[in-house]
């Protein structure tokens, strides 16, 4: 469905989710049109309404934004992750200052009273986010236990400044994405007051076995689960059919340590962190009848769609099922299972720096940093190309290398002369597709590799190879070092009086400066210090 100008003018600015179809994908966005299809094919949801992109689109005309957010958009270079970031959190700022229509403000109030003005989750739903080669998930903003329609309103603002995070303006240049053929609804429905909430892969993401499903969960809300925060129970339940019916039964239970649960404020909108005693945390948040009542909800979804689907679910105290929102499993999640036997991982590399046992926590702190900054970022600035996104995967206490990551940097990085033992013995015996011989006869990308030195001297001066050391150690002196001082001092004193919530907060500030290291460190230890350090053993050889 299409809308013209015209079209957008006689929309409303609110709609029933009752009132929603799969056709309103242009009005409400994909998750909206989701939940509403659902609605009306006998799935719970919980009631709501959707907040129409005439609201985004009206904002966004008062006063010039538009115009304003476009000059910024056209003066972005790409190639440059701090420019991205500048661009987006001005852009940021001026929605989130902009003072909402008078006529939105007015239509929201109805329907929130229309709802009975109880406490509201508050969800982005894009316009885009749900094609199949665009996976948005998880890119905008959720608000959950929205009490009031002055905070409601704040949430508006916030989720229709979410479409132009860094991430999301970085991903659809990538994408080829036209920022503005994409616009933002906003769905508002009823808090469930969860005795157990999580998320539902109708198609096991971990197993080759396309008839398993999985369900992740802790106590209370389920924002634990998405966001990481905890480690939840995992469920894998098998599917299959006799006589004509689906038997479900659970094949593996996996209970976490759940050591936080989200809860609602009573008193203010918002939700707590809250930490659990043992005997609570160590029992299942699902017992197997709700496990299997669920696979078979999810199933059902999986046919309406006729698609894989990740769901996310909540059961309320009374233990009704609700369904918060579906979306199609994301392509890479899917492009991932097939392409398995095409990757080949490897400790050789990993254990020249992670040789102890990792924990989940630490993998996913110095992985994500490893995967975006030190590889995606870095590639990009670089000018290479066809390079795997996903460098490291923890199995077993271990990471691994994406041995694709490193053979594609023997091609860019490493010249025939100095590919030596030192180098090939992260590579297996043999002449297949990772085989030693065949490292050795990799082209060099010379040229290539010169333009790259280039693109870091005009993009990311810090980085350059005559430049990094000064940089890091001027940073380390004037940033970092001073920074561990006052965190040592924040953190002793939140270990003593401080809420979970407070230290958390900290803990995000800290990964924000660390950004920073390994953006000045990414072309030193893997880029220039190896390449040196290959090149003068040669000499001394």
């Amino acid at each position: 469905m299409k809308m013209d100008a015209s079209d957008m003018i006689k929309s409303p600015f609110t709609l029933n989710l009752l009132e929603v179809s799969r056709d309103d994908n242009a009005r409400v966005g994909g998750k909206a049109a989701n939940l509403g299809h659902m609605i009306k094919s006998g799935i719970n949801v919980p009631s709501g309404f959707a907040v129409t992109v005439r609201g985004y689109h009206e904002l966004m005309d008062q006063a010039g934004i538009a115009d304003r957010m476009e000059r910024l958009l056209e003066e972005i270079d790409y190639h440059n992750p701090a420019a991205i970031e500048n661009a987006s959190s001005q852009i940021q700022g001026i929605v989130r200052a902009a003072n909402l229509p008078p006529d939105l403000i007015e239509a929201v109030k109805r329907a929130y009273l229309d709802l009975g003005e109880g406490r509201v989750a508050v969800r982005s739903s894009a316009t885009a986010e749900d094609l199949p080669d665009a996976s948005f998930a998880g890119q905008y903003d959720t608000y959950l236990n929205v009490e009031g329609i002055d905070d409601l309103a704040e949430c508006l603002r916030m989720c229709y400044s979410s479409l132009w995070t860094g991430r999301a303006v970085s991903y659809r240049h990538r994408q080829d994405i036209p920022h503005h053929g994409v616009s933002l609804a906003v769905i508002v429905q009823s808090m469930v007051p969860a005795k157990s909430a999580g998320v539902m892969f109708t198609q096991s993401p971990t197993s080759e076995d396309e008839s398993e499903l999985m369900i992740e969960s802790n106590f209370g809300l389920g924002e634990t689960v998405v966001d990481g925060t905890a480690v939840p129970d995992r469920f894998v339940i098998s599917r299959g059919t006799k006589k004509g019916k689906g038997i479900f039964s659970v094949v593996s239970k996996e209970i976490g340590t759940k050591n936080l649960i989200a809860e609602a404020l009573p008193s203010r909108s918002g939700i707590e962190l809250s930490t659990v005693p043992n005997e609570l945390s160590e029992a299942s948040s699902l017992d197997d009848e709700e496990v299997i009542s669920l696979a078979k909800i999810g199933m059902e979804i999986e046919s309406l769609f006729g698609t894989p689907q990740d769901i996310e679910w909540a059961i309320d105290k009374s233990g009704k099922t609700h369904i918060l929102q579906s979306r199609p499993i994301t392509t890479s999640v899917l492009q991932e299972k097939s392409d398995k036997e095409q990757t080949m991982w490897t400790r050789g590399y990993a254990d020249d720096y992670w040789n102890d046992n990792v924990t989940p926590l630490f993998f996913d702190l110095l992985g994500d940093h490893v995967k975006y900054i030190v590889n995606m970022e870095l590639n990009q600035i670089m000018g290479y190309k066809k390079m795997p996104d996903d460098v490291l995967k923890l199995f077993r206490a271990h990471a691994y290398f994406n041995l694709g990551v490193i053979k594609n940097k023997v091609t860019n990085e490493i010249p025939h002369f100095v590919r030596s033992e030192d180098v090939l013995n992260y590579f297996p015996e043999g002449a297949g597709p990772y085989g030693k011989e065949t490292m050795k006869e990799l082209p060099f990308a010379l040229k290539d590799r010169i333009l790259a030195e280039i693109r870091v001297m005009l993009f990311d001066p810090d980085g350059s190879i005559n430049k990094t050391a000064d940089a890091y150690d001027q940073w380390s002196e004037e940033v970092f070092a001073p920074y561990c001082a006052q965190f040592d001092a924040e953190f002793a004193e939140l270990s003593e009086t401080g809420d979970l919530q407070s230290l958390m907060i900290l803990a995000m500030k800290l990964n924000r400066v660390m950004i920073r290291h390994f953006r000045m460190i990414r072309y030193a230890i893997p880029v220039h210090n190896l390449g040196m350090n290959l090149i003068s053993n040669y000499l001394l050889e």
